[in-house]
């Protein structure tokens, strides 16, 4: 194994790892806020989440601007456009800079960059959410085995711009957050219905790729968060409700399910379990302060250790990889 291939071979699938960390960053800071838990736990987290972001996005975009300018440069990113599978992993991308603006204006860090950074983003997010959307309608290659939990990525992206929004946008986009809410709202339902349709009378999710379907509880998780925040009620809107509710129960299929996924070995591609975990713990925090039930406080304590342990077994994972990588090809470096 080459350790320039493992670490810096540039790939919208990378972005999974940064995603999750700063999304579990911002889990944890929430977390300690609500709990008033002095620790600096969320931001070395988040930290770490940013030095992700680093090693995984710099080599892309530079291998991205390569391939736009120059002819003779491969079309490996092009390639990834093209695919019917990789394509839904882009929204990735958008998703996480959004999650690392929303971080900087929550901690007063360079507040002007946070704001027009996620504007940019924000823009950037919707022509890619309208270019997948008509892809999907108009692209005749496209079929039903096609459909993956992964295409809800763009989904939990659209949400978390009406979370991010409502935090750093003037009280005048409300409007605009609700078309990307009610929009977002429409087609969950419409992929959720189809791909429980795929999976139950089509094809199964490979055993590589099964713990992509953890990635179900991204969009309803958010989208409880997201609820919460626009409808701005003194009690639970019924909304979150359905939202939590199916979140919930696909946590509690999946964990019935456990051995299932153990089948699958741990691979860059067990990232996706963290983002929708530390999506679905954030959304407990919510209920459990409009409720003021200590049950859900403790639930999304649960899963917030249970998440700080296996990102821990995915680093040494990591720096197990890159050191047989060395170990075996001393020139990797």
């Amino acid at each position: 194994m080459n350790l320039k291939n493992l670490v810096f071979k540039p790939s919208v699938a990378l972005f999974g790892m940064p995603m999750g960390l700063i999304g579990l960053g911002l889990n944890g800071v929430h977390y300690a806020e609500t709990l008033q838990w002095q620790t600096s736990l969320p931001l070395w987290i988040l930290f770490y989440g940013y030095l992700a972001l680093l090693i995984v996005g710099v080599p892309y975009f530079i291998k991205l601007f390569q391939e736009r300018f120059k002819q003779h440069s491969t079309n490996h990113l092009t390639k990834e456009w093209q695919s019917n599978f990789q394509i839904s992993l882009f929204p990735s991308i958008t998703l996480t800079l959004m999650l690392g603006c929303l971080s900087l204006w929550h901690f007063n860090w360079y507040r002007d960059w946070a704001f027009w950074g996620f504007l940019t983003v924000m823009i950037a997010h919707t022509i890619l959410w309208f270019a997948m959307v008509s892809r999907w309608l108009f692209d005749v290659r496209i079929e039903l085995e096609d459909l993956k939990p992964t295409w809800f990525i763009l989904l939990s992206g659209n949400f978390v711009v009406v979370i991010a929004g409502m935090q750093m946008l003037p009280e005048s986009w409300r409007e605009v957050l609700w078309f990307y809410f009610s929009a977002t709202f429409f087609i969950w339902g419409t992929l959720v219905f189809s791909l429980f349709y795929r999976l139950f009378f089509v094809s199964h999710i490979s055993l590589r790729m099964r713990p992509t379907l953890f990635i179900f509880m991204a969009p309803p998780s958010l989208g409880t968060i997201a609820s919460i925040l626009l409808l701005q009620q003194a009690t639970v809107p019924l909304s979150s409700w359905w939202f939590y509710g199916f979140a919930t129960m696909m946590l509690l299929v999946w964990l019935y399910s456990i051995a299932e996924f153990r089948k699958s070995e741990l691979s860059m591609v067990s990232w996706s379990y963290v983002y929708p975990l530390a999506a679905y713990g954030l959304a407990g925090q919510y209920m459990g302060d409009l409720l003021q039930q200590p049950l859900f406080w403790w639930w999304s304590g649960v899963i917030f250790i249970l998440l700080l342990g296996f990102v821990t077994l995915l680093t040494g994972w990591l720096v197990k990889q890159a050191w047989l990588a060395v170990k075996s090809s001393p020139e990797a470096l």
